[in-house]
């Protein structure tokens, strides 16, 4: 009951509808904040690096996917696969080709 009477006092204060109007502004930037980093961190992990070494290319690759996921952007393992699979250098072209081979239906 203590809550209702509350309610009702913040209410005819007007911060409830404060309150709630600051929080979406919040949200929304958060959001907005979060489709743009998302946004580039597909772009970086879509646009291969093929003067870095492998394992520098795997590391990177590794870190952008565990930033995609920390703010809840899912890389399915088929992505994750042929993003690998297309930014390793040259000398791997043999390896590519049999891989893919076995994964083309």
């Amino acid at each position: 009951m203590y809550v209702h009477n509350y309610s009702k006092i913040i209410n005819q204060n007007g911060w409830f509808a404060y309150l709630f109007s600051s929080l979406v502004k919040i949200v929304n930037i958060f959001c907005y904040s979060n489709k743009t980093k998302v946004k580039k961190l597909r772009m970086q992990l879509h646009t291969p690096n093929k003067d870095k070494s492998t394992s520098m290319y795997l590391l990177d690759i590794r870190i952008l996917i565990g930033t995609l996921v920390a703010i809840g952007s899912l890389v399915t393992p088929d992505e994750y696969i042929k993003i690998i699979l297309d930014g390793i250098s040259e000398e791997y072209d043999s390896f590519v080709t049999s891989v893919t081979s076995c994964l083309d239906p």
